[in-house]
């Protein structure tokens, strides 16, 4: 016999105080820049040990997409705490996919 599924009551991506979007792309930009960091880490290492390669491999094909994702969310951030929580989220959605 089939069920209902009853929504969750507690959801780890909501916040009543700064909305669902800002909330969820805010967690999404400190993923980023944790992301960063842990290149960094990753560079450091590579350093320590002479292994340029490596050093080269990260700095060149790495790093520079990682910055780009944290300029891209860093945008994202500002224009949610812009508009603000209700309509505006709404426009920003649609030029969200506009942008895709």
């Amino acid at each position: 016999m089939l069920r209902s599924i009853s929504a969750p009551t507690q959801m780890e991506f909501t916040n009543d105080d700064k909305g669902d979007a800002l909330y969820a792309f805010e967690l999404a930009l400190s993923l980023e820049k944790l992301n960063y960091h842990k290149l960094m880490e990753l560079v450091k290492v590579a350093e320590s040990t002479g292994d340029n390669q490596m050093t080269d491999f990260v700095e060149s094909e790495m790093l520079a997409e990682q910055v780009e994702s944290i300029r891209e969310y860093a945008g994202y951030v500002t224009s949610l705490r812009r508009v603000g929580k209700g309509h505006g989220v709404y426009h920003f959605d649609l030029q969200l996919g506009e942008g895709a």
